[in-house]
């Protein structure tokens, strides 16, 4: 579809000001924002310039009331009276992101490891995130294929910055800066191809590209999976290559859509299924020229050698015969640079889109659970974590559990949530409870809404004693058995974990989260509590997750990122961006409908 065309959308929200981490501070505009004027855009093969001109729209905003409608649309709020709640827009794009020629700032063996991060301007001028891309290791010229989802209105310019940064190993979302782009998403969308790409700022060189894909609900989705035989070794006579594929649309230009995991050593390998959009592949026509490109990877600066291409459609990729074709080797006269097949025979389904499933009735149970590890210090202690003497300043953990919670109770219909403690010790008791009820009844562990949480939580403070170590073991054993019991029906379970410090039953965490990803209702959330090394979790919410979880189940946030006058709700639309799609990806793996 034309994204330009003109409908009835309804306006922007209200500022929501973004403090995390980076290169700027966001709730400021950008410094080159007061004298840089205009971005330009390079395109093929004409300069364009956006227009100076800004749409002044009055703001028609709700009050609190409406936060279902704004996490249907992907968004949260708080609800609260303090912040204008906006209804749900009725459209969306995916923002797609590569990038070119990159500065390399570790200038050693290996070379930047890039990621993406996207803001969007609100009204007062600060900037909050909106969603980044996967790290790509060893690469100055990534293509990204996460993307990043957004509303869209129409005649509204929709400043946004692109921040490219190198990848710190030892934080979950920050690192060296690479440069920044602003770019409207207006101009994105109505430009030729959707698409706009210029130099990168503040830095020496660079360059980023930018292009907009449709969003549609109850998408048709095909799962697919390739194998390939016979590959030519890249490492010599005596080794094999380390191959993996990439999927791209063609429109006309490539644009990524997958790639796959590399396997080491294998001439002959078959890669892991995976599904994809027809949208996003080719826009829905079926004989639209698709690309694939089987590459051998290498560690460290050297660039990955490119094996061989193959040009062909999906219909071909479907045909009931089968298919194999010969990759075209990069250099003409070389041999055969091996064949590429369909392992197994293409399903294509339509994905069950969260909007549809919530109309449907969708229901959404939290699970909470709070660390009660002695390192978050005595909650008589005014710097304790868990301090709450001055009922007018609710600790971290008391403001993190109510914006959380106000977005995801409307969709709980009876409201009751199983709240758990981990790590605490019972007066007498001479062994650490990993998993005991806030209600201290072991045979009702439910309280009532966002209230009854906070209420036994504090009340829970003075009768049990803080402890450790931090095991999520025991929690995650029981949200997984009481999920299960929902297999086959419209519900699906949420692990709200909040937490102090790094996770000392990390393989066991990770061997249940992989058992049971795939077939149970289930998604955890993990908001960490004041200012430990959290750079383990990247385990668990991180690029390197995609290999041990094959559903994206795992979101994590730390807490005191968030800052200002809106930092609840940010806090909630960062915790809660991704459940709508690991819901979608539960329905449409197991065909619940």
């Amino acid at each position: 579809p034309n994204l330009a065309q003109p409908q009835n959308f309804p306006p922007a929200s209200q500022p929501q000001n973004y403090s995390g981490p980076g290169a700027a501070p966001y709730d400021q505009p950008p410094a080159h924002a007061a004298h840089a004027g205009p971005p330009q855009y390079q395109q093929t093969p004409q300069q364009y310039q956006p227009p100076a001109q800004q749409y002044q729209q009055q703001v028609p905003v709700q009050q609190a009331g409406y936060a279902a409608a704004s996490v249907a649309a992907g968004t949260a709020f708080v609800d609260s009276p303090i912040a204008p709640i906006v209804t749900a827009p009725k459209h969306y794009v995916n923002l797609v992101i590569r990038c070119s020629n990159l500065i390399d700032k570790d200038r050693g063996r290996s070379v930047s490891d890039p990621f993406v991060r996207v803001l969007q301007k609100s009204a007062s001028g600060g900037y909050h995130r909106i969603g980044q891309t996967e790290t790509i290791r060893d690469n100055l010229n990534p293509e990204f294929q996460t993307r990043v989802k957004i509303e869209f209105w129409f005649g509204e310019l929709q400043p946004l910055l692109f921040e490219v940064i190198d990848k710190d190993p030892r934080q979950i979302d920050n690192g060296d800066f690479l440069g920044r782009f602003p770019a409207n998403l207006g101009d994105i969308v109505g430009s030729p191809q959707n698409q706009v790409h210029g130099m990168l700022q503040e830095v020496s060189k660079g360059e980023i590209f930018i292009s907009a894909e449709p969003v549609v609900l109850d998408d048709w989705m095909i799962e697919l999976q390739f194998s390939a035989n016979k590959l030519m070794s890249m490492d010599g006579f005596l080794g094999k290559s380390d191959p993996y594929l990439k999927l791209y649309a063609m429109d006309p230009s490539p644009r990524l859509v997958k790639e796959t995991e590399h396997l080491n050593n294998n001439a002959n390998p078959n890669w892991r299924p995976f599904e994809i959009s027809l949208t996003q592949l080719c826009a829905n026509d079926e004989n639209r020229p698709i690309m694939i490109k089987v590459y051998d990877h290498d560690d460290g600066a050297n660039p990955d050698d490119l094996i061989g291409t193959i040009e062909t459609t999906v219909a071909q990729l479907c045909r009931p015969s089968g298919f194999e074709q010969e990759l075209v080797p990069v250099k003409k006269h070389r041999k055969t640079a091996g064949f590429v097949r369909i392992a197994k025979p293409p399903r294509r389904f339509q994905k069950a889109s969260f909007e549809k499933l919530l109309h449907e009735g969708l229901e959404i149970s939290l699970v909470a659970a709070i660390d009660w590890t002695a390192s978050n210090g005595a909650p008589n202690d005014p710097r304790s974590l868990h301090f709450s003497g001055d009922p007018s300043r609710p600790n971290p953990y008391e403001s993190a559990i109510r914006a959380v919670g106000n977005i995801l109770m409307p969709y709980d219909r009876d409201q009751m949530v199983p709240a758990f403690g981990f790590g605490g010790k019972f007066r007498g008791a001479a062994e650490t409870s990993h998993c005991f009820p806030l209600t201290l009844d072991f045979n009702n562990p439910y309280v009532h809404g966002v209230d009854g949480l906070l209420n036994a939580y504090r009340s829970c403070l003075s009768n049990v004693g803080l402890s450790g170590p931090t095991y999520f073991g025991e929690i995650l054993k029981s949200a997984i058995g009481d999920a299960q019991r929902h297999v086959g029906q419209k519900k699906y379970s949420i692990v709200l974990i909040l937490t102090d410090g790094a996770i000392h039953d990390m393989d066991t965490t990770i061997r249940l989260l992989a058992q049971s990803c795939e077939r149970v209702p289930l998604s955890v959330i993990i908001i960490g509590i004041g200012d430990a090394d959290f750079s383990g979790m990247v385990k668990l919410d991180g690029d390197n997750s995609r290999k041990l979880l094959p559903r994206d189940i795992v979101q994590f946030v730390q807490f005191n990122t968030f800052r200002g006058q809106y930092a609840g709700q940010v806090l909630a639309a960062s915790v809660l961006a991704e459940i709508p799609q690991q819901v979608e990806s539960y329905f449409s793996r197991n065909k619940v409908h």
